[in-house]
């Protein structure tokens, strides 16, 4: 069970980070970004996702979410269970207002999609993400997320891809 809490957690934490990163953003070019994820977390989505870390050997780990009707679901290893977070409650996170965050954001290219790229440094970890966001949508079509907080946790890599038709909660 702690594998399953632990995805939970950097699951919740990428999308409120990527959230924080982009509602603190002085930056004009983390607008797209910043409406993308509130846009996000207002309508029914699936999201699959890999993620290659160090204290986990470098290994590919998969799982998905699924949010639908306030409520979201977490699947990892084949098995479903329901989160304590929804996508409103990480857009809704109180962020420290004396916390250190540094943000810059850019276009990357798009014509069907916007990709924008998201460079994220505090004290304590660095964050890169690229942003695939549908020009026509406005919702974010797919992330990848670099992060390096050090110590044992070390260096991670996430891959998102969200999908927005035929969302229904899982079988539980």
């Amino acid at each position: 069970m702690s594998r399953i809490r632990l995805l939970m957690a950097c699951t919740a934490l990428s999308l409120m980070l990527m959230h924080a990163i982009t509602s603190r953003a002085a930056d004009a070019g983390c607008q797209p970004t910043t409406d993308a994820m509130k846009k996000y977390a207002a309508v029914p989505s699936h999201l699959y996702i890999t993620m290659i870390a160090q204290y986990n050997g470098d290994k590919p780990k998969s799982s998905e979410m699924i949010s639908v009707g306030g409520v979201s679901y977490i699947e990892v290893g084949g098995k479903w269970i329901r989160s304590k977070f929804t996508p409103e409650d990480m857009m809704n996170e109180k962020k420290d207002p004396n916390a250190k965050v540094k943000n810059t954001c850019r276009y990357l290219r798009g014509e069907a999609v916007a990709v924008y790229s998201v460079h994220t440094e505090t004290e304590d970890f660095r964050v890169d993400n690229q942003i695939w966001i549908s020009k026509s949508g406005g919702l974010p079509l797919k992330q990848e997320t670099d992060m390096d907080v050090g110590g044992a946790m070390g260096k991670s890599h996430k891959s998102m891809r969200y999908e927005y038709n035929n969302v229904h909660p899982p079988n539980l």
